[in-house]
């Protein structure tokens, strides 16, 4: 979705209502955050489920997995260690989003 662009069997794809989704804000958004995930050596995914992780307050975290290798790479977020510092860019990314999206 980085390109703006849902790719074809993804869950957007063909579907005019959810292209809403890919609106300047998230999309800057998601490219700022994907940026943090490649510092990291990580994928997108990853990244957000570290994040999540994160946070002792959330209880639980529904994720899905067409594939075994999807499974694998959620695995390895919780390996995934992120220093305050980009907790506290993470935050920010999503404050700012939350101000410019409808």
């Amino acid at each position: 979705y980085l390109t703006g662009t849902a790719p074809a069997g993804s869950r957007l794809y063909g579907h005019e209502e959810g292209q809403s989704w890919l609106n300047p804000a998230n999309l800057k958004a998601l490219n700022e955050l994907a940026e943090i995930a490649h510092s990291k050596n990580a994928k997108l995914s990853q990244l957000a489920l570290a994040w999540i992780l994160s946070h002792p307050e959330i209880t639980s975290c529904i994720v899905g997995a067409s594939k075994v290798e999807q499974i694998e790479e959620n695995a390895q977020a919780a390996d995934l260690d992120l220093s305050n510092d980009e907790l506290q860019q993470i935050e920010s990314i999503l404050q700012e989003r939350e101000k410019t999206c409808p």
